[in-house]
């Protein structure tokens, strides 16, 4: 399995819900899909300077199942 922790600050639970429901049936076309799914009320260490306040997991069988996926083109409306 190959997996990527990805942190992000959400604004509106609404829409976030409603992009998730969306990438679920693209992701499963690349044999993926959202692992944990974490609300993040307090950071310790960061990199940057960005606030987070979720934090969630993507998987893929593979790297290059992986890399097919993000080198394609999606668009959210």
């Amino acid at each position: 399995m190959y997996e990527y922790l990805v942190g992000l600050a959400v604004s509106d639970d609404r829409v976030y819900a409603q992009y998730r429901a969306a990438m679920k049936p693209i992701l499963r076309l690349y044999q993926g899909g959202f692992g944990f799914d974490f609300i993040v009320s307090e950071v310790l260490k960061s990199e940057t300077d960005k606030p987070i306040n979720r934090v969630f997991t993507i998987h893929f069988p593979s790297k290059e199942m992986s890399e097919r996926f993000f080198q394609t083109k999606i668009t959210y409306r």
